[in-house]
C-alpha cells in the first residue's frame, strides 16, 4: 500500500498563509518565545526524552555539526570560515532575481540566511529558493538548522540525515494537513579516480573515521608481472564513496526551496573551473549564470523552470545521468582489472607436475590468489549491495510517487513531465544493466575461486603424500 498521500488533494495553488511560516526560525521561536530546554540540535531533530532516536540520529548529525558549534554559530561567538562553500540563488517569479545571488562563503551564507525571504528592504520577495552545497559540513548545515522554520525542519531533517547515513530513497510526500510538499532523492554511488595520493574526506563520523570511505585499488590497475606500463610511476587508483541528495519542498507551486547536497571531495583537481560539479565554476558570472543544482544543464533567467515538480524531474534525471556514469566508470576499471588478472597463468595447470622443488611455489601462488579473490569479492560486495539499493528506490518511485506526480500536472502542462518521467524509467533500466555485468565479474571470481580451491586441494594431497612416504624413505 502507498505510504504517500494522494497528490490531488494538495492544492498546488494555494496561498501562502503568513510569510513568518517561511521567514521565522524555529529554533529562535522555541528558545526565546517558549524558553524551551535543549540545546540546538536536540530541538532540531525533536526527538522525544525517551525515544531511541537519542541513540541513532543524534550522534550522526552531532558528529557533522556539533553541538557547541551549533550554539557558537547563534550567539555569534565564532568567526566562520571564509572559503566558498554554497552556490546560492533567490529569485522572484515576476520581478527578477536578488542582488547577492552566486557562490557565497560560509560567513555570507549564514548572513543571508537571516535576511527575510519576504519583505525584505530593497530585494525582491525570494519565492524560489536554489541552494547547492559540495561536502556539506558544520559551516553550512548549522546555518541552515538555525535559520530553518517549522514546516522546513521534518525535511531538512531527513535530508541530512539520509545524505550523511548513503540511504537510497526517492519519493514524494506531504506534510501534516497537506500544507506543504516534499519531494526527495538520495543516490548513492562510487567514484573511480587516478591520483598520487588520496583525495581524503574532511568530514568524520562519531567514531572519528572519514564519513565517506576511500578504498585503494592501485591492485587492480598494476601490472602483472612481465608486463611493462606506460602510466606514471606514483600514479595510483582509488574507489570513492560519495552521495548525491536534493530536496524540494514548499507551499505551492511559486514558493519553495531547493536544497541540493552533493560530495565532490574525490576529484584530485579540486580547482578545476571546467568541472560543473565544482563550485569554483559558477563563481565568475559572465553572459548567462547557470544553475549548480543541475550542473549547469539549466540556465538561470527569465524561462527558467518554475514548477518545482518538473524541477524536480528534470534535476533527478541529471544527476541520475551523473550517478549512472560514475557507475559506467567503476564498472570498467573493474572489469578491466579483473579480466587482466584472470588471464594471467597465477595457478599453475593441474596437469602440471609437482616436485618437491616448485610445490612452495605453487603455495605462495595460491596464497596470492586467494588473498585477490577476497580482496575484489569485498569490493565487488559493496559496489552491488550499494546499486542493488538504488534500483530498489528507483523502481519504488516509478511504481509510486511517478504516478503521482504525473497526475498532479494539469493535461495542459504535463507533457514534459511525462517526458522525464520516461527518461528517469530508462536511467533505471541502465542501472540494472550495469549491476547485472558487475554480478557477471562475481560469477567469474567464482569460478576462478573454486579453479584456487581445486588447486590448492591437489597440493594439499601432494604434500600430505610426501610426509608420509618421508619415514620409509629415511
Amino acid at each position: 500500500m502507498s505510504l504517500a498521500l494522494p497528490s490531488k488533494k494538495f492544492d498546488w495553488d494555494r496561498p501562502l498563509v503568513d510569510f513568518e511560516w517561511e521567514d521565522s526560525s524555529f529554533i529562535d521561536t522555541l528558545i526565546e518565545a517558549h524558553d524551551a530546554g535543549g540545546t540546538p540540535l536536540e530541538l532540531f531533530l525533536g526527538i522525544p526524552e525517551h525515544s531511541p532516536r537519542h541513540d541513532y540520529e543524534f550522534p550522526i548529525l552531532n558528529a557533522v555539526c556539533p553541538d557547541q558549534v551549533l550554539l557558537a554559530i547563534r550567539e555569534g561567538s565564532i568567526l566562520l570560515p571564509d572559503n566558498s562553500v554554497v552556490w546560492l540563488h533567490d529569485r522572484s517569479l515576476n520581478d527578477g532575481s536578488r542582488s547577492y545571488n552566486g557562490v557565497k562563503t560560509a560567513r555570507e551564507f549564514h548572513q543571508l540566511l537571516r535576511l527575510n525571504r519576504f519583505g525584505q528592504d530593497d530585494q525582491c520577495n525570494a519565492e524560489a529558493r536554489l541552494m547547492h552545497i559540495p561536502n556539506p559540513d558544520r559551516w553550512t548545515i548549522g546555518p541552515l538548522i538555525l535559520s530553518a522554520s517549522q514546516l522546513q525542519i521534518p525535511v531538512y531533517r531527513e535530508l541530512f540525515m539520509k545524505h550523511f547515513e548513503g540511504d537510497s530513497h526517492i519519493r514524494m510526500t506531504f506534510s501534516p494537513c497537506r500544507r506543504t510538499f516534499a519531494l526527495q532523492f538520495h543516490l548513492p554511488f562510487f567514484a573511480w579516480r587516478g591520483s598520487t595520493e588520496p583525495c581524503r574526506d574532511a568530514r568524520s563520523t562519531s567514531d572519528g573515521v572519514p564519513t565517506r570511505e576511500t578504498t585503494d585499488v592501485s591492485f587492480l590497475s598494476t601490472p602483472i608481472s612481465g608486463e611493462t606500463s606506460n602510466a606514471k610511476v606514483k600514479e595510483r587508483e582509488f574507489l570513492y564513496e560519495a552521495q548525491n541528495s536534493i530536496a524540494v519542498f514548499g507551499w505551492n507551486r511559486t514558493i519553495w526551496t531547493a536544497c541540493s547536497l552533493a560530495d565532490t571531495y574525490f576529484y584530485p583537481d579540486a580547482v578545476n573551473p571546467d568541472n560543473e560539479d565544482l563550485l569554483i565554476y559558477y563563481r565568475d558570472v559572465e553572459e548567462i549564470e547557470w544553475d549548480a543544482v543541475s550542473m549547469a544543464e539549466l540556465p538561470i533567467d527569465s524561462v527558467s523552470i518554475s514548477d518545482p515538480r518538473e524541477y524536480f524531474l528534470m534535476v533527478l534525471k541529471i544527476r541520475g545521468e551523473k550517478c549512472k556514469d560514475e557507475w559506467r566508470n567503476v564498472l570498467y576499471h573493474m572489469k578491466i582489472g579483473v579480466r587482466k588478472y584472470l588471464r594471467a597463468p597465477h595457478v599453475p595447470r593441474l596437469r602440471q607436475k609437482q616436485t618437491l622443488g616448485n610445490a612452495d611455489d605453487q603455495a605462495e601462488a595460491i596464497e596470492k590468489s586467494e588473498a585477490w579473490v577476497k580482496e575484489v569479492n569485498s569490493i565487488l560486495t559493496r559496489l552491488t549491495e550499494t546499486l542493488s539499493k538504488t534500483i530498489t528506490a528507483w523502481d519504488t518511485f516509478s511504481s509510486r510517487d511517478a504516478v503521482l506526480i504525473a497526475g498532479s500536472f494539469e493535461s495542459s502542462s504535463s507533457k514534459n513531465a511525462e517526458f522525464l518521467l520516461y527518461d528517469i524509467a530508462v536511467l533505471a533500466d541502465e542501472l540494472r544493466k550495469i549491476w547485472v555485468d558487475l554480478k557477471g565479474l562475481e560469477g567469474l571470481i567464482e569460478k576462478f575461486k573454486a579453479q584456487v580451491y581445486l588447486f590448492k586441494t591437489t597440493i594439499t594431497t601432494f604434500l600430505l603424500k610426501i610426509c608420509l612416504l618421508k619415514p620409509y624413505r629415511s
